[in-house]
């Protein structure tokens, strides 16, 4: 199988972990962006494939510096991962603006390739359906640019952690909406339980 870049922004550091972890044992690249270097650090010893950038997850310039950074030092992104919490997300919608939107810079690729741009959305159990419909309304209203694939998925926030069996699904899903093979027609939102 060939090995693909992912960039992970981290809000929920737990679950950003377990993803940066699983995609990379699937044998892809990760750069892991967070501003917590204590816990950048220790899971890129952990998993050889997953490099730590410093980066304040709010920061536009800092995002695209860095994602400017690894496509030119490793490899095109094949997706970019933007792990976030409900209130941003509810902001977002508000601005009636993607979160960490638009990577402009992306736009200008030679090849005609879409990069991916997965949000994952962390939500509290009670809010979890509301924040679902609205994320539905947003992205069939919202403009899209042709060069991304838009996928959001909303997942319950665990009473103690994430499940193996949700990473693994979660994990899954975004490399394969990333590829080639997916050729979605619009913005595609997931909606994950944890029930473990």
């Amino acid at each position: 199988m060939e090995s693909k870049t992912y960039i992970i922004t981290a809000y929920d550091s737990e679950l950003a972990d377990a993803l940066s972890i699983r995609i990379a044992e699937a044998g892809n690249t990760v750069l892991y962006m967070t501003d917590n270097s204590v816990q950048g650090y220790a899971i890129a010893a952990e998993e050889p494939r997953v490099r730590f950038r410093f980066c304040p997850f709010l920061s536009h310039d800092a995002i695209e510096k860095e994602i400017i950074w690894a496509e030119t030092f490793i490899s095109k992104a094949q997706a970019v991962v933007v792990v976030m919490g409900q209130e941003e997300m509810e902001k977002a919608i508000q601005d009636k603006q993607w979160p960490h939107f638009p990577f402009a810079f992306l736009e200008n690729r030679e090849e005609e390739r879409k990069i991916a741009i997965c949000y994952v959305v962390t939500s509290n159990e009670d809010a979890l359906g509301s924040l679902f419909m609205k994320c539905c309304q947003f992205s069939f209203s919202a403009q899209i640019n042709p060069a991304f694939k838009i996928n959001t998925f909303v997942i319950e926030q665990p009473k103690s952690r994430y499940s193996n069996q949700v990473i693994f699904n979660l994990s899954e899903l975004i490399t394969y909406l990333s590829s080639h093979q997916a050729v979605p027609t619009s913005p595609q939102i997931f909606y994950f339980r944890d029930r473990e």
